[in-house]
Formats: C-alpha cells, sequence, structure tokens
C-alpha cells in the first residue's frame, strides 16, 4: 500500500511547513495531501478548525501557497502531490489560474472541500486535473456519485467516529464501503484515511483491501521532533508494504 501524510500548508508556520515535509519524505511518505487553509473552517470538518484557523491566520495569501507547492514539486519531482482545496479559495486565486498551476507544476490532483458547482467540475475534468473525492461511512448518494464521477482515487474514511458508534457502526462497515467503491469505480485507487492512529489500524485497512493510506493530525503531535516524525512514517510504512 501507498503512504500519504496530510499537510495543512502553514502549520504551524509557513517556514515549519518546509522542514515537515523533508520529514515527511525522509520517512518514506510517497504523496502529500495538501490542504491550503479557508478563512472559513467551518465547512470542514471538526477536528481541522483550530489548525485551519491557525495556517490561515499565519498566511492568507493564496500566492505564498502556491510558490511553496511549486518549490516542493520542483525539489521532490517524484512525490505525489494531491492539493485540498475550497471553492473559495479556487475563486480567490481564479479557476483558470489554478488549473493552469496544476497543467504547469504536475499536481497529481484536487480535493474538494465544500460545495461546487457542476460547471466548475466539469472545467476542472476537462483541463485533465484529477478531481479526487472523499466517502464517509454513511455512503450518501451524493458521495457515491462523486466517487463514481470522479478521475482521481477516492479517500474513504477508515474508522467511525463516536457518533456513528451511536449510530450503530462498527469498523467492519469499511468491509463494506470498500465493495461498493470497487464496483462503481473500476481500477481507481482507493486510499482510507481519519482515525489511524495505531500500526494494527493499518494492517486493518490492508485486510479490507485499500490501495494506500493517509497519516493525518496525529502526526502534528510530532512536528517538534522532526526526526521522530520520519522514524513514525517509516513505522507505518513498513506495515503496509
Amino acid at each position: 500500500m501507498k503512504t500519504l501524510c496530510w499537510l495543512i500548508s502553514g502549520h504551524p508556520s509557513m517556514d515549519d511547513s518546509v522542514n515537515i515535509i523533508d520529514a515527511y519524505v525522509k520517512g518514506g511518505c510517497e504523496g502529500i495531501e495538501w490542504s491550503i487553509p479557508y478563512s472559513n473552517p467551518y465547512i470542514g470538518q471538526a477536528y481541522r478548525f483550530e489548525n485551519e484557523i491557525n495556517a490561515y491566520n499565519n498566511c492568507p495569501d493564496m500566492d505564498k501557497h502556491l510558490e511553496l507547492l511549486a518549490k516542493t514539486k520542483q525539489k521532490y519531482p517524484d512525490l505525489e502531490i494531491f492539493i485540498s482545496i475550497c471553492k473559495e479559495n479556487i475563486l480567490t486565486i481564479g479557476i483558470d489560474r489554478m488549473i493552469n498551476f496544476c497543467n504547469e507544476n504536475k499536481i497529481d490532483g484536487i480535493i474538494t472541500i465544500g460545495e461546487y458547482e457542476q460547471e466548475m467540475l466539469e472545467k476542472i475534468h476537462a483541463a485533465g486535473v484529477k478531481n479526487v473525492t472523499e466517502v464517509s461511512y454513511y455512503m450518501t448518494e451524493a458521495e457515491l456519485n462523486g466517487a463514481k464521477n470522479g478521475t482521481g482515487f477516492v479517500i474513504m474514511q477508515a474508522f467511525p467516529y463516536p457518533q456513528e458508534i451511536e449510530a450503530g457502526y462498527t469498523k467492519e462497515r469499511l468491509f463494506d464501503c470498500m465493495k461498493t467503491l470497487r464496483e462503481i469505480c473500476g481500477n481507481r485507487s482507493i486510499y482510507c484515511a481519519q482515525g489511524i492512529r495505531k500500526h494494527e489500524d493499518v494492517e486493518f485497512i490492508k485486510s479490507a483491501g485499500a490501495d494506500g493510506f493517509i497519516l493525518g493530525s496525529s502526526l502534528f503531535n510530532e512536528y517538534d521532533n522532526l526526526e521522530a516524525l520520519s522514524e513514525t512514517i517509516n513505522s507505518y510504512r513498513k506495515v503496509g508494504e
């Protein structure tokens, strides 16, 4: 399985992000889900709010985030980068400019956060920029349509949140979700994310048939020790091999 890591550009700071990316790569990270922070973090998930606000306040300038993205691709041309971005930020940057940036810098896909008009998605698709979609345990009609019509990989929720456990879901739900996604997504890759906090979690995801996994907010706790951060990523990577 592939090992990906999550990064919020500008968290804890723009300069720190550079060193964190180096530590990710040193640890064997093969790709980054790269979140560009937005002024209204509440369109995303609750666990992201504080870090998104911090990152946006550190650097609300979209040009600086794009500059860091471009420099990272130049430094690590084989590193896959998937930009997690809301409609507000794309409109601030300009959709044509965003599409050109992705193509010129060989960005591997866009993860669309929040509501997008179909016209915008179609323009992104037509330009050859892959659209990565996300699916939760609820597998709503909108999520499944997004997975079916997307052109990039699919991010599948790995483990249930407390409210979903209360609703009767268990982690075994992942097997049913994976089966459904394989039926509608063909050969496109499915990566699992959210709630991966120990090696056994990666083993479970592997048994469900995922193509890879994304290490998320648990990595933030090791940002003050980059050597340990690299070692942690490498340990998860070996479990997924």
